[in-house]
């Protein structure tokens, strides 16, 4: 049976959801991890109290 290796580092996870965070309509697979899950928490929390999107937010 072949060991299945994860192609992504950490850092390659941080780099694409720092740079894709405001398109994201759903979180990858490769996201699942518990600090991502808290990225994602924070993010959606702060665009419901300010009522702007994370584009929106990125501009400011």
């Amino acid at each position: 049976m072949e060991r299945y290796i994860n192609p992504y580092t950490e850092f390659d996870k941080w780099m694409f959801v720092l740079r894709n965070l405001s398109g994201l309509m759903e979180r990858p697979a490769a996201l699942q991890e518990r600090v991502f899950n808290r990225l994602f928490e924070a993010a959606e929390i702060i665009t419901q109290a300010t009522g702007l999107s994370i584009k929106e937010i990125e501009e400011l």
